[in-house]
């Protein structure tokens, strides 16, 4: 997926069990470390913000299952992560009682 930090392009990959991160116009490859492991198939979900900053989502446990975590890209090298993210244990028995819903 494409990125920015510190305001140039950069691929961001999992790099099963970490952030892989390379400037888009070639290089080598560098580590962000996460707060646990990554499965090798697991997604991310990555955002530019306005501002040019990079934020990813992503599961952090492993094969076993995991939880959510947010991360904001310092550098090629860094990230702060938050986490693990909970919402709320609701059920909704109509898509008219959901938040955000255009009822």
């Amino acid at each position: 997926m494409e990125g920015v930090i510190g305001g140039q392009p950069y691929i961001i990959a999992n790099g099963n069990g970490f952030l892989a991160t390379m400037p888009r116009a070639g290089g080598t490859w560098s580590r962000i470390s996460a707060p646990g492991p990554i499965a090798p198939n697991a997604h991310l979900s990555l955002v530019v913000n306005h501002d040019k900053t990079t934020e990813v989502l992503t599961c952090i446990g492993g094969w076993g299952g995991g939880q959510l975590y947010y991360a904001s890209l310092d550098s090629p090298t860094n990230a702060t992560w938050t986490g693990p993210l909970s919402s709320q244990n609701v059920t909704y028995p109509t898509w008219d009682l959901f938040p955000g819903s255009m009822a």
